[in-house]
């Protein structure tokens, strides 16, 4: 085999590599980032019973924040 056919061989294995590693840490990111449908509805309960436990005015929960990195207190799923 020809020196420049084993430079290119090797370049696009390098390449290949490198491609194979950023889509597996891009699908992980992803897939961290997707909320559990479950503990969803759960924060939802707790939170329109403390609403209406605390609050007498009308209160509209209107969607649930995942924060699984913990910019936003402690982590897990925020009310809003």
């Amino acid at each position: 085999m020809s020196k420049t056919k084993k430079i290119l061989l090797t370049l696009l294995g390098v390449f290949s590599f490198i491609l194979v590693g950023v889509v597996i840490l891009l699908f992980s990111f992803t897939q961290s980032m997707k909320a559990d449908p479950d503990e969803e509805k759960k924060i939802r309960d707790q939170a329109e019973r403390y609403l209406e436990e605390t609050f007498d005015e009308g209160t509209e929960i209107y969607d649930a924040l995942y924060d699984n990195m913990g910019n936003r207190g402690n982590g897990g799923y925020i009310p809003i």
